[in-house]
């Protein structure tokens, strides 16, 4: 066992919310994981875990409209882009195919396991089958303030 060098953290101070993990055995694919993309964001996206390999994480990202984010239904987020303009579109939920679009693809992106504690924030949040998280999941992402959640 190793000796703890530093000062312990406050159980009473909130301004930095709770510690983020520190390696990939906290990660499970198929689980949900809050991230951001810079360490110094405040802009926080739900994303379900798609694979874990010894180099980097795969996430899809899961969005809302609703203004109250805590009691949203998540969906899974598409991109594709218009033919005409070439601007790129986001779809909450499986898009139909468009005609003015190219084919909606999953909107995906990698971590590298080295950036895993700085941008992982939390880990075990419970989405249910409807979308939506349950109390312990609300508790922990309150937590995490002044962070908030991305609305689409």
């Amino acid at each position: 066992m190793r000796r703890w060098l530093g000062p312990l953290p406050s159980k009473t101070d909130k301004t930095h919310g709770i510690a983020p993990p520190v390696g990939t055995e906290d990660i499970d694919v198929d689980g949900f994981i809050i991230t951001i993309d810079e360490p110094e964001d405040k802009d926080m996206f739900l994303s379900k875990v798609m694979s874990i390999d010894d180099s980097q994480i795969t996430v899809w990202g899961y969005g809302s409209c609703s203004k109250d984010q805590l009691k949203a239904k998540f969906k899974p987020v598409y991109t594709s882009t218009k033919l005409k303009t070439g601007q790129e579109a986001i779809h909450i939920g499986k898009p139909r195919k468009l005609k003015t679009h190219s084919a909606p693809t999953p909107w995906t992106w990698t971590i590298a396991t080295a950036e895993t504690a700085e941008l992982v924030k939390a880990t075990d949040i419970v989405v249910s089958g409807a979308g939506k998280f349950d109390k312990k999941t609300r508790g922990l992402i309150k937590a995490l303030k002044p962070c908030k959640l991305h609305r689409f």
